[in-house]
């Protein structure tokens, strides 16, 4: 029980240990002096009300943004060998794991290299500079234990736009598509396959846009004043993934013979003397059904 007294009038309140409920009732002096009472039912205690010594301050990291309290937790506690990604560079150039993350970054610029995605070299005056990130993953084997750091160079997409002329929407399966294409393989007893086209944005050209100059990270030793130019197209733009589209969708029904369905863009279907062939494709990975290994 605790009561409050102020000036004529009187609270008291009752709180039930068992179920944490509040009553509280009061006797109030009106306007005229006569006397009234009130009586209120709460479901928990007021935290205006609550003892001090029962609710010590949050720790310093509850006050941290999200991606601060990230931070500090990942610079604070890095176990031995292989320890959680780091969520930005900056963090990844104080960790301790520094150097193994570098060696992934470099190994992912040489790809870029030598598949002529990316070219280093002097920007003109005039050119306009992308800006660039480096995104970190530890990739898992399939015991769900760290396997091994992978560093990818992207764009930043929104210090760039490509202009209104220049497609941006890529078409991805419906569920639709997908249920219908495993009831047919179930119903048939068809062959049902998956597949992943690796480097999937890197290996299309760069066409129908303009020379696109992208930041190089000086923290990986490159010079100052250097920018690579993209010779084809890089993760993190917002028209990626509508040119893999176009071109995986063009080789497709052009070397491969497939032909795309009217009414779902991302299904194809091939007859063969072998059979019946179906894909169905979702940004980079796709869905094949057909009527057996040789179709």
């Amino acid at each position: 029980m605790k009561t409050h007294n102020e000036s004529m009038d009187q609270w008291s309140f009752e709180c039930n240990p068992v179920t944490g409920a509040l009553t509280c009732s009061a006797a109030l002096t009106g306007p005229s002096g006569d006397s009234m009472a009130a009586a209120g039912h709460f479901n928990r205690l007021p935290s205006s009300l609550t003892d001090e010594s029962t609710s010590p301050d949050p720790p310093i990291e509850a006050h941290l943004e999200p991606k601060d309290r990230a931070s500090s937790i990942a610079l604070t506690d890095v176990p031995d060998g292989l320890s959680a990604a780091p969520t930005n560079h900056k963090e990844a150039l104080r960790r301790p794991d520094w150097n193994l993350w570098k060696a992934a970054c470099m190994l992912e610029m040489q790809d870029l290299i030598a598949s002529g995605t990316i070219v280093l070299g002097m920007p003109p005056s005039d050119a306009k500079i992308v800006q660039s990130i480096i995104q970190y993953r530890l990739k898992m084997n399939d015991d769900g234990l760290p396997d091994k750091r992978k560093a990818r160079f992207c764009a930043r997409g929104d210090t760039y736009s490509a202009g209104p002329d220049v497609p941006i929407f890529a078409p991805t399966a419906p569920w639709v598509t997908v249920r219908c294409l495993l009831s047919v393989a179930c119903a048939n007893n068809w062959v049902v396959k998956t597949f992943d086209v690796k480097s999937v944005f890197t290996s299309v050209e760069r066409t129908g846009l303009p020379d696109i100059w992208l930041a190089a990270p000086f923290t990986l030793g490159y010079p100052t004043g250097h920018a690579f130019h993209l010779e084809k197209n890089l993760y993190g733009f917002q028209h990626s993934p509508r040119a893999f589209y176009d071109a995986f969708s063009q080789f497709l029904t052009s070397e491969l013979g497939f032909e795309r369905c009217a009414y779902d863009k991302t299904l194809f279907y091939r007859t063969t003397p072998q059979g019946l062939t179906y894909i169905s494709l979702y940004v980079d990975d796709a869905l094949v059904v057909c009527a057996n290994e040789e179709a």
